[in-house]
């Protein structure tokens, strides 16, 4: 698929924070002005879900809200003037938390430590749920800013003078194979919505390849191999006008490819569509490895 090369992974020295940032000089501040933060920021997630996740503690998204308020150490929250005075923290705020309530609805860390090191699947240095930037997360890969100009963001986060973000970076590629990650995919991943990569081959994702996926409309790549997802392919990924690649093989899904998705004429497009009896009936799958 024709992806612009110049989104590639940003060393981690290109995202050193400013240590002041995360100090003391904004506790007392959050202590003060707490339940406006909380205001705050629960009125920027809302409208990404059709409940109300600070009412069901049980729920992915409310272990996120609880981490992203008290527990993230590089504290974007922390203080009500902040967010305030910084129009466009509120986009930085909803990415991270996305990703934290994926990883919470998809990650069984009951045994594990911060960021996934001892979580199966992660490995050492996985960084998720650390006090880094997201884009330094294993599997993270961001690219164009937040409004700040028409560049890939190579640039520190951090001004040193007003302690604040300097440039906002969006996440542009998920990629995590084989992570021992479960359930259904998660409706968190449409916050990312300039996300153009989407891989998450060799999981244990189940239930069906949700047609919501649909709404992703950067979409280029959808990767879901060899994982246990079940029903039939949602014609409704036939309106991802960006979508050049998606590889479904390896699951348990049956019947046959909706013609809507032919005739995107996609480069790659692989399901089990071989043998005298395939799970898959697909006329116009291409490259196929299965």
């Amino acid at each position: 698929f024709n992806h612009d090369e110049s989104l590639v992974d940003v060393p981690i020295s290109d995202f050193d924070s400013n240590e002041d940032y995360t100090t003391a000089d904004k506790t007392e501040g959050f202590k003060d002005d707490q339940e406006l933060v909380t205001s705050v920021v629960s009125d920027l997630l809302r409208p990404i879900y059709d409940f109300d996740f600070l009412s069901a503690p049980a729920s992915a998204q409310y272990r996120a809200f609880q981490w992203l308020i008290y527990e993230d150490s590089l504290q974007l929250t922390n203080s009500y003037n902040y967010l305030e005075q910084n129009s466009d923290i509120g986009n930085w705020i909803v990415q991270r938390f996305s990703l934290v309530a994926f990883y919470y609805s998809t990650t069984d860390d009951t045994e594990g430590g911060e960021g996934g090191e001892d979580v199966i699947g992660w490995g050492k240095g996985s960084r998720w749920l650390s006090g880094v930037h997201e884009c330094q997360w294993q599997g993270v890969t961001c690219g164009t800013d937040f409004g700040y100009g028409t560049n890939h963001i190579k640039n520190a986060i951090w001004d040193s003078e007003t302690k604040s973000p300097s440039k906002l970076n969006i996440t542009t590629k998920l990629d995590l194979p084989h992570h021992d990650l479960k359930g259904t995919i998660p409706i968190d991943l449409l916050a990312l919505k300039d996300l153009e990569i989407l891989i998450l081959n060799g999981n244990q994702f189940s239930g069906q390849i949700p047609g919501w996926l649909s709404e992703m409309k950067s979409l280029e790549a959808l990767l879901l191999e060899n994982n246990l997802f079940t029903g039939s392919i949602p014609k409704e990924l036939s309106f991802l006008p960006n979508l050049h690649q998606a590889r479904m093989a390896g699951n348990l899904i049956s019947g046959e490819v909706p013609q809507e998705l032919c005739k995107l004429n996609l480069d790659v497009l692989t399901t089990d569509s071989l043998g005298s009896n395939p799970k898959v009936k697909c006329p116009c799958c291409k490259n196929r490895l299965t």
